[in-house]
This record gives structure tokens, C-alpha cells and sequence, in this order.
């Protein structure tokens, strides 16, 4: 098949011109000729349809093709779109379209196109069929995919443009950027803002019976393909396969060419993971995919390896790496293969435990390293897959902190890094808090304090409280034995009353005055304070006074 360009936005205007002209000639002549009785698959029956909107319909789609030969592009257009209102046809699409490219709306045309040609009905007519095959082939600007959902039937609006009705058997082809989509069903018209994002599918799901609706974008996955030794026919079906896996996962597939545009500096060594973590990042995508698929020998009996990939976002690091080898292989086989490596690849992979890592240092602002791959700087935090880390933190002028920290689900795992100067052998401790309170410089400060108790007073106090307990003791014995029986005859009795009674006060008193000398303090003393003059380097000494 002929390309029709290089490129659709800088095309040479007198190509675009003839071969506009001979789609002109195609729609005046061919298109007239073609029967309402093919319809869309969404399209109104003509047998359950009004006599008079058939004709109504019929009638605006003939003036659009009159205004289309007049060259009135913009009232063609207008024309077409209520005609399409009224009985949204396949061949409207396709007229729609090729105005659309003809105003230079690349990705209108080619959304137009897409749906045109996923119509049944648009088979019958091959050369139509052709020229939308030719105009999808053309480069397309940053672009996305919107699925609308909402009330079978709905005419579907886009910026005011009509696009088709519900439902809509592909997404819409949507140029990077805000839109408003509109979806209008019997008397009720409801719209909503759409962000649409490089690569990605985004949902717009309207509710008739809340008048609600929510917009959502749909998690990415940037896909990085290599193929080596594969034919053209055979990537096109193992691409495929790819896509629907990635589609199963509730993903879209972001296209290598689309996330490189985002970031162009990253195209070079993109086998390092932190290229790829930030080529997610840049996109805003979820996991990046890269795959290698390298045949040998007779594809029909060759040799097949697989190598795929799948970095985390959010962890920044590789979520499962798995390698697939099959001997003597066809292409299908090859793709079966393909499709069980890649949903074991994302089963794993999502499912992996995660917990987070904070890593601090002080001073702050330092480097932190994982093996030897730089991730950020202090103070630095980041989820991370369980699991034991060699972490290293270095900052200029200090000695390397390295350090293994273990990464649990769910839990926070913390290093602090208290960094060294080059040249020491350790921090400096705490200076000791200071005996004596310094005063001014060049003054004195008197200080009162008391002389420890002499060891005479102790000893002395000690010993006599043990004979003040020890003859007390006797004299609590004596009182306890007056008046009793002194032989067992009883002729005569213990008469120790007195003598108890001067034992136990005698006693009494040598507890009490051992017990005053340990508990008289010792004798108290003024002296100067030390301290230092106004240079700090002359230490005076005061006088020293002792006082009871």
C-alpha cells in the first residue's frame, strides 16, 4: 500500500489537494448510489424508523455532498453531523472523516476512520475502506483514548463535534489535552470534562438517572518492545498478544514512541532502572514492561527467547524479571508462550509485599545510594518490596555511613546517618556539665557548702546505739523476771524491778545520743568559686572560712 505522506501536519499541500479531489469525486458519485438500507450496527432500521426522518436524513446528507463539491467544508460538515444525528450511518463516518483530515484534524480523522472501518457495513464498499486504511497509516500527534459509557442510543459529542453513538465499538481517539464530551438521548443532554494524557485511557461514565458523571483514568503501563530475528507479520501478532495482556490487567499500554516524546533525554540507555523509573514517573504511569523476544532459525519450527521485565513505579525497582525459552517452535506457540510468561509476570509482580524506607542523615542534604544506583537525597523516603537493603549515604567532606536495612510489610523501616568529617575517628563527646557556676570575669563569688562528718562521730554514734540497744535489752529482761519463782521450791523470788528499770534508761540514753551524732551534720564552710578572668586563661582561687 502507497504512503500518502511522511507526515500528516506537514504534508505537501498540492498532494493533499489531488488526492482530496479524488475522494471528492468518490463521495459526489459513488456515495449517492449507495443504499440507506446499509446500516451501522448502531444505527436506526429504516423499517422501524419514521418515513419522515429517513427522508429528513437522506435530504441533509445530499446537501452535505452538494456542499462538500462546492468546497463549503465547514457547512458539509455541519450537515453530515445532523444527518448522522438522524440516522448515524457508516458511509456519514467515513464523509466525516475525510473532512475532518481534509481541515487537518489528524486524530479526529483517524478516530472517524477507526470506527468507520469497525463497522460491519463499511466492507461493502473497498475503495472507502482503502482510503481510511490509508490515512490511520499517517504518523498521529500525541493522542489518547476515552471510553465513554452511558445510555444506549446517546448521540456522543466531543468539543461539540458529533463522533457516534452509544455504544461506541471503539474508544475515541482524543488529541492530548482537556475536552468536553456531551452525550444527548431523547430530550436530555448531559456533558462532562475529560483530561486526556499521551498514550493512556481515560473512562467517562454518565449516569441519566443522577445526571452524574466520572471521569477516571485508567493505570498505565509503558511498554518498551525489542524484537530480533522477527518478521514484521509475527510482531504484529505477538504485539497484539502483549496489549490484550496488558488489557486484562485493568492497564492501557502506553506505546514506547508516545512515552519517549514525554521525555526525549531519556532515550538513550534505557537498560538502566533508573531511566526507566523515571520514564514512568514522566508519563505517570503505573509499571514499565519491557520486553525482548529473539528468534533463530525457521520460524516455523524455530527457536524463541523471552525476556521480560517489569519495573514499579512506586517502588522504583523491579517488580519480577522472567526469561522464557521454547525449542522448535511455531509463531502461535511463540505467542501462547508470550501470553502465560506475561500474566505470571504481572501476577507475581503485583502481588509482592511492600513497607517503605526513609533513610536521614545530618547533616541532611546527602546522597543515598543503593547498590551503587543513586536514589535521592536526604531525607529521602520511598516505598520499597520487603526485603534487606545495602544502603550507603555519602555527602562531600564526610566518611561514607553503609548500612543493611530490613524492609516488613506494611511497616516503615528508618536509618539515621550521623555523617564524620573526613579525619575523625569518632564525634566528640558531650563536654561535662561544669562542677563550679562561674561568675563575672575579674570578681568572686562566695559559696557555702558543709564538711562531710568526721569518722569519729560516726563510729562513736554506731557504738553507742548498739550498747544503748544491748543494755536496754538486759533491762527489758529484768523487768520481765520481778517477782517470779527463784528456785523451784519457790522459798524465794527474783527482786529485779530497779535494776531492770536503770538498765533500760541507761540504754535509752546511749541509742539517743548515738543516734544525734550520726545526725548532726558537718561543720559548714564558706569559699570563693573558681572561675576564669575576662581572657580565660588565668584561674584565680578563693579563700577558704569554716564555721559550725
Amino acid at each position: 500500500m502507497t504512503r500518502i505522506c511522511g507526515s500528516a501536519n506537514n504534508c505537501d499541500r498540492r498532494v493533499r489537494s489531488i488526492w482530496f479531489g479524488a475522494a471528492l469525486v468518490l463521495l459526489v458519485t459513488v456515495l449517492p448510489c449507495v443504499s440507506w438500507g446499509r446500516k451501522s450496527g448502531h444505527s436506526v432500521k429504516e423499517g422501524n424508523a419514521p418515513r419522515g426522518l429517513m427522508e429528513q436524513a437522506s435530504s441533509l446528507r445530499q446537501r452535505g455532498t452538494s456542499a462538500i463539491a462546492s468546497k463549503d467544508f465547514v457547512t458539509a460538515y455541519e450537515l453530515l453531523a445532523q444527518s448522522f444525528r438522524l440516522a448515524p450511518e457508516a458511509q456519514t463516518l467515513y464523509q466525516l472523516g475525510r473532512l475532518a483530515w481534509q481541515s487537518g484534524r489528524t486524530v479526529s480523522a483517524q478516530d472517524l476512520m477507526r470506527r468507520y472501518l469497525a463497522d460491519p457495513s463499511s466492507g461493502s464498499d473497498p475503495a472507502a475502506r482503502r482510503d481510511a486504511e490509508q490515512i490511520l497509516e499517517q504518523p498521529r500527534p500525541a493522542s489518547g483514548e476515552v471510553t465513554i459509557f452511558g445510555e444506549r442510543g446517546a448521540l456522543v459529542l466531543v468539543d461539540e463535534r458529533v463522533v457516534g453513538m452509544l455504544p461506541l465499538p471503539l474508544p475515541i481517539l482524543l488529541a492530548s489535552g482537556d475536552h468536553r464530551v456531551t452525550i444527548e438521548a431523547a430530550d436530555k443532554r448531559s456533558e462532562g470534562p475529560v483530561k486526556v494524557l499521551p498514550g493512556r485511557l481515560s473512562e467517562l461514565r454518565f449516569n441519566s438517572a443522577t445526571n452524574s458523571v466520572v471521569s477516571r483514568v485508567i493505570p498505565a503501563v509503558v511498554w518498551l518492545p525489542t524484537w530480533q530475528g522477527v518478521p514484521s507479520a509475527a510482531q504484529r501478532l505477538l504485539q497484539q498478544t502483549i496489549e490484550q495482556g496488558v488489557q486484562r490487567q485493568k492497564l492501557s499500554a502506553v506505546p514506547k514512541g508516545i512515552a519517549l516524546a514525554q521525555a526525549p533525554r531519556l532515550a538513550d540507555c534505557l537498560e538502566q532502572l533508573d531511566r526507566l523509573d523515571k520514564l514512568a514517573a514522566v508519563n505517570e504511569a503505573d509499571y514499565v514492561l519491557v520486553s525482548n523476544v529473539e528468534a533463530t532459525g525457521d520460524l516455523m519450527q524455530g527457536d524463541w527467547t523471552l525476556r521480560l521485565s517489569l519495573v514499579d513505579a512506586t517502588t522504583g525497582d523491579y517488580a519480577g524479571q522472567l526469561t522464557q525459552s521454547c525449542s522448535r517452535c511455531t509463531t502461535d506457540k511463540a505467542g501462547t508462550m508470550l501470553d502465560e510468561t506475561l500474566s505470571r509476570l504481572f501476577k507475581e509482580g503485583t502481588a509482592r509485599p511492600r513497607g517503605s524506607l526513609e533513610v536521614l542523615s545530618s547533616p541532611a542534604g546527602a546522597d543515598v545510594l543503593l547498590t551503587e544506583r543513586k536514589l535521592g537525597q536526604t531525607p529521602y523516603q520511598r516505598a520499597a518490596f520487603v526485603g534487606s537493603y545495602p544502603v550507603v549515604v555519602k555527602q562531600s567532606g564526610y566518611k561514607l555511613h553503609s548500612e543493611t536495612i530490613t524492609v516488613t510489610e506494611g511497616k516503615k523501616a528508618v536509618l539515621k546517618a550521623e555523617l564524620l568529617r573526613e579525619g575523625e575517628s569518632g564525634r566528640a563527646p558531650p563536654p561535662p556539665p561544669p562542677l563550679i557556676v562561674a561568675t563575672p570575669p575579674g570578681g568572686a563569688s562566695p559559696v557555702t557548702d558543709r564538711e562531710p562528718r568526721p569518722l569519729w562521730r560516726i563510729a562513736l554514734g554506731a557504738s553507742a546505739i548498739g550498747v544503748g540497744v544491748l543494755i536496754g535489752g538486759f533491762g527489758v529482761s529484768g523487768l520481765i523476771q520481778d517477782g517470779k519463782c527463784a528456785d523451784p521450791l519457790c522459798q524465794t523470788y527474783f527482786d529485779t524491778r530497779n535494776k531492770g528499770v536503770g538498765l533500760l534508761a541507761a540504754g535509752g540514753v546511749l541509742a539517743i545520743g548515738g543516734s544525734v551524732l550520726l545526725a548532726l551534720p558537718g561543720t559548714r564552710r564558706q569559699r570563693t568559686a573558681f572561675h576564669l578572668t575576662e581572657d580565660r586563661s588565668v584561674l584565680r582561687f578563693g579563700s577558704t572560712s569554716t564555721s559550725q
